[in-house]
């Protein structure tokens, strides 16, 4: 009976793994979109909020074609990600990401998609809005993970980022995809529509995504380009 019940332990840590794995910490995944015009380069200032145990710590390498901001103090696992996927997004748009503040936090309390993303706002709001032009918040709450392992058994709705209807500013990310990460982004300059396929596709953890917009998401993506992120968007709702 102790062997048997030894058993169903391990399988459960297991299964447990494999889950966190693969909705946390999914790779970031690079395609060669098409060279168009992008026109002047904008700078996306950002702010980023980061758990202690998403970033990890630790030096990075930064590719000197970014050319972004990041203070020594900085030099966590976020600040690459977010840097390596937005070297990614720029190459496509001609939006470049700048890290102007970085926040460390313990850990994150919010685990539903809504209620998360006020928790950044939240977290941000002694800031200056017209200091910078968006925010992103990375890592799981405990009940994220709890809720992440238990879909093993029980299948029920997950999220991995969220950007809210507002003023698409506030990016909520639970996963390390630039993918995610990317499409995110593009729901901040695209309101047109929500998913229309490509970058703007809708996620499933089963289908092949392209990192490249439509040609429609990225002409409105160039109109939007210099959007003032202090005023609020006429958007269909998330």
């Amino acid at each position: 009976m102790v062997h048997k019940h030894f058993t169903y332990l391990l399988l459960s840590i297991i299964a447990f793994l494999l889950c966190v794995l693969l909705i946390s910490f999914m790779g970031c995944g690079t395609m060669s979109c098409p060279r168009l015009d992008t026109g002047q380069i904008r700078i996306l200032r950002t702010v980023l909020v980061v758990d202690s145990f998403t970033d990890g710590g630790g030096a990075i390498d930064i590719d000197e074609n970014t050319q972004a901001y990041v203070r020594p103090e900085e030099t966590g696992y976020g600040n690459k990600f977010i840097l390596k996927c937005g070297q990614q997004w720029f190459e496509q748009t001609g939006i470049k990401i700048e890290i102007v503040e970085t926040i460390k936090i313990t850990k994150w309390y919010e685990s539903n998609a809504e209620d998360a993303v006020k928790e950044l706002q939240k977290l941000v709001s002694h800031i200056d809005p017209s200091s910078y032009d968006i925010a992103v918040g990375m890592g799981m709450s405990l009940s994220s993970t709890i809720g992440a392992a238990s879909a093993v058994f029980i299948p029920m709705p997950l999220w991995a980022g969220a950007i809210e209807d507002e003023y698409r500013r506030y990016i909520r990310l639970k996963t390390t995809d630039c993918w995610i990460f990317q499409h995110e982004l593009a729901h901040a300059f695209v309101f047109g529509t929500l998913h229309s396929g490509g970058l703007l596709s809708a996620f499933t953890v089963f289908s092949t995504t392209s990192t490249c917009l439509l040609e429609d998401d990225f002409d409105e993506v160039m109109e939007n380009k210099f959007r003032d992120f202090n005023i609020p968007v006429v958007a269909p709702k998330r």
